[in-house]
Parts: structure tokens; sequence; C-alpha cells
């Protein structure tokens, strides 16, 4: 449990008392610490009442049936994730959405699908490529293999020979089928420059229920930039490192910051941004990234499998052209949880104890909350607006108020749950007539008050140092 509602609530107000919650993570990174800070204990076994693995619990070759789960069990991963989290199956499901969009005529809905650069299938739509290409000479193209990781096998592409040849170069020859796939995309050739350097987000998202769809979005996320300044000179488009933002690949450069990590934070970008451009602007390209985020899964929503022991944290990679545009680049499921930095591993550890706040295997939260921590509900069921009052339409980039939002939501959860036990030790029901719960509430409030003034948050802000570091 959160170390903030652990100052607060009493071990009678559990739900599951979080020492009696057995974890497994094949990571250990950072959210390997968010877990144990939480108290929960470790295990090997299959005993587990939380799981959280790299790879997909029910791959096809884990040989873990698809509702094998007990009902306490969670693990981090919808079975068929990658129908958003491959490269290839990302693009398919998009415009075959945006197809069913206008074939219902909803033409309005399908435009706004525009997010995503012109994709094409390799090798299968090959041809359908070539013909594109031959319309539009002198465009450059990137291409990506479908189901890898931090920019290898990336390589951009300005001619038809090059295709050719890399066709030839895969197995066996042109005549044979090729095993490996990729998609090949229109390169955005205009992006938003800082320092002449070329960036791109990652943004966290969250999807705790597919049906109805249920996500949140984490204020806090980070800008990724390459090592060198942009250029598109013809000796230029073999570097990865002026064209690919991937920290594996920026942290070979010889010119690669280890104190900054490369990374500029929501906030900074936002700040600067407001400087240069005006407010709203500003607040479109933001609002425009939280749209994009709630489209996508709205595209997959019918596919996803659904299970209500799994969850999923996306780590969505947006581009920013020099019109303040968001483009969808990739969407990870397995978003880098290692930290190249103390603040980045802060910045995620927290991220990621909020995160298991919303999973709630405490059995103490209401599910109704619109913010836990930094994270705030974007959709439920319906896609959730801000106040009318309220001069922005996302809360994306915007302060995160994460320790002053725990203490308060701790503080109120403390409450509530003293009312519920105070009813049920009491024997009252929660059908009694009004004065009886007022007289309970009013008991068990000052109950509440009473030991919360015992209590203190001294501890709840210093950094977490675990066995291994002491």
């Amino acid at each position: 449990m959160s170390e903030y509602f652990r100052a607060c609530l009493k071990k009678e107000y559990y739900g599951v008392y979080p020492t009696s919650i057995k974890f497994r993570s094949s990571l250990k990174n950072t959210i390997y610490e968010a877990l144990k800070r939480r108290q929960w204990k470790e295990t090997e076994g299959e005993d587990f009442d939380f799981n959280w693995s790299e790879k997909n619990y029910f791959a096809s070759d884990s040989d873990v049936p698809f509702h094998s789960l007990t009902p306490q069990q969670h693990v981090n991963h919808f079975p068929n994730n990658y129908e958003l989290t491959r490269k290839d199956m990302m693009y398919k499901n998009l415009k075959l959405f945006k197809k069913e969009l206008e074939r219902d005529k909803r033409y309005e809905e399908a435009k706004s699908y525009d997010f995503f650069p012109l994709t094409f299938h390799m090798p299968s739509e090959f041809t359908m490529f070539v013909d594109e290409y031959k319309h539009s000479p002198g465009t450059i193209w990137i291409m990506k293999p479908a189901g890898k990781a931090q920019g290898k096998g990336i390589f951009l592409v300005t001619s038809l020979n090059q295709l050719y040849k890399w066709k030839n170069s895969l197995k066996g020859g042109e005549e044979n089928a090729i095993d490996e796939t990729y998609v090949c995309q229109r390169y955005i050739y205009n992006p938003l420059l800082l320092g002449g350097k070329k960036f791109d987000m990652r943004v966290y998202a969250l999807v705790t229920c597919y049906n109805p769809l249920t996500a949140y979005l984490y204020r806090t996320g980070f800008c990724r930039f390459t090592s060198f300044k942009y250029s598109l000179n013809p000796e230029d488009l073999n570097n990865n490192q002026i064209h690919l933002t991937n920290v594996a690949v920026q942290k070979q450069s010889a010119t690669y910051d280890k104190q900054i990590g490369g990374k500029w934070y929501f906030r900074e970008l936002k700040t600067y941004l407001m400087g240069r451009y005006n407010e709203e602007q500003v607040n479109s390209m933001f609002d425009g990234i939280q749209n994009i985020i709630i489209k996508c899964f709205y595209a997959v929503q019918s596919v996803i499998a659904k299970d209500r022991h799994c969850f999923e944290l996306y780590g969505y990679d947006i581009l920013i052209d020099e019109n303040l545009k968001p483009w969808l680049i990739e969407i990870n499921s397995n978003a880098s949880l290692t930290a190249s930095t103390e603040r980045d591993a802060q910045t995620k550890i927290k991220m990621l104890d909020d995160l298991l706040t919303i999973v709630d295997l405490e059995k103490i939260m209401t599910g109704n909350e619109d913010q836990v921590g930094g994270w705030d509900i974007i959709c439920r069921g319906t896609p959730i607006k801000m106040n009318n009052n309220c001069m922005y339409k996302t809360r994306l980039g915007s302060f995160n108020n994460r320790e002053k939002q725990l203490k308060q939501l701790a503080k109120q959860t403390a409450t509530r749950l003293a009312n519920l036990y105070m009813q049920k030790k009491k024997g009252v029901s929660g059908n009694n007539n009004y004065s009886s719960n007022i007289s309970s509430s009013a008991s068990s409030n000052k109950d509440v008050k009473r030991y919360n003034n015992n209590r203190n948050y001294s501890n709840v802000n210093k950094p977490y140092q675990s066995k291994r570091d002491k």
C-alpha cells in the first residue's frame, strides 16, 4: 500500500492487509522498487496475487490457459495486447476502425483519425507502396521491424532501389517468402525542434478495463532528445542518432549527457512552449495528445480480450511537428521502466506506485476516484470532460499535485473506511434510518480525526532505499 495511506489507515480498515499480498516480477528496476515500497511479499511461485512481467503472461508459448487465474490474481497485460502494441497491428486496427466510421457515415469522426502517418505493411503491401512512391517521388520513408523495440532494425528510405535491395537481402531472396514483418511509414520531415534537435514525447496511459472503457492518463511524462542537431542532408540520413530518439540509440553517442539523460519533463516543455506560442495553441496540442490516446483505445475496444484480472500500462510515443500537431509513432506495452537518472527513477517509481493504488489489491478504493496521485481519469465508459470553467481540456503537462492529492485522498479514504468499520462493528446496516447513520458517521469521524492527529507524513517523502542499496 502507498505510504500515504499507511499513514492514515488503521489495520482493521484494510480489505486485504499489505503484507499478505504476494507479488512476482520478472523486472528488477523501478517497478520492483515500487512493489517493495508497498510492503508486499515477493514470491517466485504461482501463488502470486500480482504478477508484473515483461513477457505477456498469456503468451502463446507460456502454456497458461486463458482463464486460469484465481479471483484475486492480477497480471499487467491483456491476453492479446499486441493488437495495439505491435506496430503492424496498431496501424491495421486504426485503419480498419477509420474505415468502419466512414462506412457508418461518421465522416467527421473518421477524419479525426488523421494522427498517424501513411503506413504500409511490408512485404505484403510492397506493390501498393511502390505505386504510392511513384506518385510522390522524393518522399522520405522510414522502415521499422514490427516486433522489435529500442530502435533496432530501423532505417530511412529515399529510393526504391534501397527497398528492392532490402527485399532481396532477406531470407532466400525475392522469390521466397519473407519471414520478418516491417511497417513502412511516410517520414515526418518537419518535426518541432528544440535547440535544433528532434524529440518525441513518452506519455503514460493506463487501462484497467475495456468494457466499459476505463482509462487514466499520467500528468508527468518526458521528452527524449537526439544527441545531434536535426538534418536531412543525404550524408546524415543513415545516422540514427539524428533521427531516432530511443534512449538505447542515444546512449551510444559520445555526446550523450548521462546527468540529465537527454530528457525534458512535460512541465518544462509546456513552460517553454508557452513562451514561444500562444496559450490556445499549446493547450490544443496537449489536448490533441489525450484525444489520440482515447481514440486508439476505442479502435481496439472490440478486439481486445476482456479479462477482469488484467490491466495495461501503455507508453505512447508522440512526435510534435513544427505546426504543433501531435503524431502517433507507436505504442509500447513494455514501456521502459529502467531509469537513466535519479530523477527519472523517482518519477517512474511514483507513477507506478499510483498505478498500483488504482489496481487496488488492498481493497480500499471505491473505483470512482477521478484522480489518484498523478493519474487522472480520462474515460469511464465515455470520455471525461473537464469542468467548463477550466481553461484546460486536459491535465497532461500541468502541475503534478501528487503529494497533496494523495494526502487528501488518504484521509478521505480513512474516514470512509472508518464509517464502514464502525457500522459493521455496531451492527448498523446501510439500510438503517438516517439518524443512526448520522450518529455512526459522527462517531467514526471523531475516531479518524483522533487517529490522524497522532500520525504524520514525516517519512513519506524520503528517498526509497532498498536492502540492496544499504
